[in-house]
C-alpha cells in the first residue's frame, strides 16, 4: 500500500487486500478481554454487537496508525476503536456520517460498505481490505458474516 492512500482526501477510495497481515480472533479476544478487566469503555448490544475504544494490544493497528499519522501532519490520531460482530445479523449504526476522516480496515469476515460520493457506490470489504471515508461522508456498514472491523480516524489540530 502506497502513502498516497494514507492521505486525506476529498472522496472516499476502497484498496482491496491492501494488509496482508491481519489480527486473528484471538488478538481481539485478548484485547476484548483487556478492556473488560480493566474497565475501559466499550460498547454493546444484545444481537452481538460491540464497539471497543481500546486497540493498544493489536501491534499491526499501532503500525498502521502510525503511516496515517506520518502521511498526514497537521492531524491528530483521534481513535482507533474495533467494531465486531458476532452474527451477520448484529446491528450497526446505520448510515451515517462521521466527525473525523476514517480508515476502516477489514480484518476478519465480510462487510457490505456502502457510501454516498454523492450516489451510493457499495463495496464487499474482505479480510486486509480498508476503505477510506473523508469526514462528513455518509456510509453505512453491514455485516455479512461474523466480522471485525477497525476504525482509525484523524482531525485537524
Amino acid at each position: 500500500m502506497n502513502n498516497e492512500f494514507l492521505k486525506v482526501r476529498e472522496h472516499h477510495e476502497y484498496l482491496p487486500g491492501a494488509m496482508t497481515k491481519v489480527p486473528t480472533w484471538q488478538d481481539f479476544i485478548d484485547e476484548l478481554d483487556y478492556s473488560m478487566c480493566n474497565g475501559l469503555d466499550m460498547k454493546g448490544n444484545n444481537d452481538g454487537g460491540l464497539v471497543i475504544e481500546n486497540s493498544d494490544h493489536i501491534r499491526q493497528s499501532k503500525n498502521l496508525e502510525d503511516r496515517i499519522a506520518n502521511c498526514n501532519p497537521g492531524y491528530l490520531l483521534t481513535h482507533t476503536q474495533i467494531y465486531i460482530s458476532l452474527s451477520r445479523m448484529s446491528t450497526t449504526f446505520g448510515k451515517h456520517n462521521d466527525t473525523t476522516d476514517v480508515w476502516f480496515w477489514q480484518c476478519i469476515g465480510k462487510t457490505s460498505w456502502t457510501v454516498w460520493d454523492p450516489d451510493p457506490i457499495t463495496y464487499i470489504l474482505r479480510p486486509g481490505d480498508i476503505i477510506y471515508t473523508p469526514v462528513g461522508m455518509f456510509h453505512e456498514p453491514k455485516p455479512l458474516t461474523p466480522r471485525v472491523g477497525m476504525s482509525i480516524g484523524i482531525k485537524p489540530l
